[in-house]
């Protein structure tokens, strides 16, 4: 599934996903225990975009029709998901919570999702380490606010096990066609944003989305095909690959893991 959020011209910081039980959503502790996944709120990457903390709406972001399938492709205002093989059937609240740019507080985004088919009788216990990705930083909540109190949520990513939630991010989301940029009228450039990549087919604010043909799902990861996926530790070594050199640098020096406890 994809989840994106919109600039609002800022870049920096991170997004916290979770997802609780609807009925249980009204407390911070009930997203806090069920963490999916920490990851890059985003930043217009192109040259001389992002200033201080800013870029000018929608900031290079996915439009639809488009989606992140690989896991280190981390700075375009959105993700995707798996859903829980592992869910009783029924409505669920999925939190995003970010602090973007130089924003002194975090802000709240939520989306209810109806989830059917799962068997709430698997049990899949987590590890307790959170990978968070190397992101532009933003530059009032440190990272660590993010992770305290953060637990990773018991869930089964794959129909027989704990998996791992990113592991068919190339897969095609259902939702795919959703563009979370959704209007230019959050810009502080109205013209320019409305000359950026398909912002102007976007016709429905409260349902933003584009009218995709054919997308065509990226090539499925491996081993050798030089890009960090899968849940492999650095690139194309751990996880589900050979074990990682002792002496190889980590690909990414930014990244870092925290115990939920």
């Amino acid at each position: 599934m994809k989840v994106g959020w919109t600039s609002n011209n800022h870049a920096g910081g991170w997004v916290r996903i979770a997802l609780a039980p609807y009925g249980q959503h009204k407390t911070h502790k009930a997203f806090d225990d069920n963490v999916m996944k920490i990851t890059c709120y985003g930043h217009d990457q192109r040259p001389g975009q992002t200033v201080y903390g800013d870029c000018k709406h929608p900031c290079n972001a996915r439009a639809g029709c488009e989606y992140q399938a690989y896991e280190e492709d981390n700075a375009r205002f959105d993700t995707t998901v798996k859903i829980p093989h592992n869910l009783a059937d029924g409505d669920y609240v999925l939190q995003i919570k970010s602090a973007m740019s130089s924003h002194p507080h975090f802000y709240y985004s939520c989306a209810r999702v109806k989830v059917t088919g799962g068997n709430p009788n698997m049990k899949c216990p987590q590890s307790k380490l959170i990978v968070v990705p190397g992101c532009l930083k933003g530059t009032a909540v440190e990272l660590k606010k993010y992770t305290e109190n953060s637990k990773p949520a018991q869930f089964c990513y794959r129909e027989d096990g704990p998996g791992y939630i990113d592991a068919d991010m190339y897969r095609v989301p259902k939702n795919v066609q959703c563009d979370p940029r959704i209007t230019c009228a959050v810009s502080i450039d109205g013209k320019g944003c409305k000359g950026q990549h398909k912002m102007a087919d976007i016709t429905n604010d409260w349902k933003p989305e584009q009218i995709c043909g054919e997308v065509k799902p990226a090539p499925a990861p491996t081993c050798d095909d030089g890009v960090k996926n899968q849940g492999e530790e650095r690139i194309d070594c751990g996880g589900p690959c050979p074990a990682c050199p002792v002496t190889m640098p980590p690909t990414t020096p930014a990244d870092r893991v925290y115990r939920s406890d």
